[in-house]
């Protein structure tokens, strides 16, 4: 998986006793007055001194408190470098294991785990943004709520929970001889991004992405039911000709109905009436199936393309004789930003923040303060 905030509980003030100390007069309307004085001149002048350091600083509270959810701080005008880098406790999963790695550094292991080194350096610039948010929701230094993995990791290697990552000898295995020019790649593209994520209205977003959208992205809400402002289905030009824009699965009629009636005894799918049987024609603006009609019964487009193990839930089905072909369009949920598609604008000359603020609608990109 790829998201909530609550609120960030504040420190309770301690109990105060209070009792009468004898011997002492009640306080005069002169020393009431004098005491006033004193509070009114410690609100002028305290602010100014407090916050000295921190002209290029927003805290983005109003809209926190009106949504119920904790205020990150996003600084203006900083520099990266100052941008905060705190030590993560990262589940690995393959080893059963806890490893601690700075933000930064566990940022450039996720990179390289879920985009090709190949891709054009803005496309991962953009990765590496989308990689931090996403992270950075988890994380309680910034508002966010544990992620919930084992033994209270702020992280984890498993990429249906977290992000998938992968560490510097294993990236120099699989690498080879392009090893060293694809390391210096990652870490330029996390580098020259440092600290840097994605908002809207001041909250970090649900930055949700995929491998490949086959043309159009999805709104979030058709498929996590959650309805986000800046996951909102989107154009994906250029992924014509990637390995997943287009692949098709085949099986015999059999097997096709006895997967079906299985998960969906009420479907009553019988081999050779597949074509009067099944219709997948319920779809959303992007193209992929919301619910199919399967004999007796329904089935949305998300659990038949888990059924089947689909590419996506763009797919046509079409039957020959005894076979039935389901052609796919995509790879993956569809929501957010398309990897290949960011590849994509980049080549055409799209910087990072060009392509997240295309596929993550009306956001900004900000620095951690």
């Amino acid at each position: 998986m790829r998201s909530t905030v609550p609120i960030r509980q504040g420190r309770m003030r301690p109990s105060v006793q209070r009792r009468r100390v004898q011997g002492r007069r009640k306080v005069t309307l002169g020393g009431k007055l004098l005491l006033l004085l004193l509070i009114a001149l410690l609100f002028i002048l305290l602010p100014p001194l407090l916050f000295a350091g921190d002209r290029g600083s927003v805290n983005l509270f109003t809209h926190a408190a009106a949504t119920g959810r904790s205020p990150i701080e996003v600084s203006v005008g900083q520099g990266q470098a100052d941008a905060p880098n705190p030590t993560l406790k990262v589940y690995n999963t393959q080893s059963n294991s806890m490893i601690e790695l700075d933000l930064e550094e566990y940022i450039c292991g996720v990179v390289a785990a879920e985009m090709p080194a190949s891709f054009e350096i803005e496309a991962l610039k953009a990765q590496a943004v989308a990689a931090r948010t996403f992270v950075c929701r988890h994380l309680p230094a910034f508002g966010g709520q544990s992620a919930g993995c084992p033994q209270g990791a702020d992280a984890c290697t498993n990429y249906a929970h977290c992000q998938a990552y992968i560490s510097p000898e294993k990236r120099q295995s699989n690498w080879g001889a392009q090893a060293q020019a694809n390391e210096e790649k990652i870490r330029s593209a996390v580098e020259q991004t440092r600290g840097q994520v994605a908002t809207y209205n001041g909250e970090l977003i649900q930055a949700f992405f995929h491998s490949t959208s086959g043309g159009m992205t999805e709104d979030c809400a058709l498929v996590f039911t959650q309805d986000l402002p800046y996951l909102k289905a989107v154009e994906s030009a250029g992924e014509e000709g990637a390995p997943h824009y287009q692949r098709s699965v085949t099986l015999s009629a059999q097997a096709f109905a006895q997967k079906v009636n299985a998960a969906l005894p009420k479907a009553g799918l019988k081999a050779d009436a597949l074509q009067e049987q099944v219709d997948a024609s319920n779809r959303s603006g992007s193209g992929r199936v919301l619910q199919l009609r399967l004999g007796g019964a329904t089935m949305s487009g998300t659990t038949f393309r888990s059924l089947l193990g689909l590419d996506s839930t763009n797919f046509e089905i079409s039957f020959s004789g005894d076979q039935v072909t389901i052609l796919t369009h995509g790879y993956g949920h569809g929501v957010g930003m398309s990897q290949v598609g960011a590849d994509a604008m980049a080549k055409n000359g799209s910087d990072y923040k060009e392509i997240l603020l295309h596929y993550y609608t009306g956001i900004a990109i900000s620095t951690l303060g």
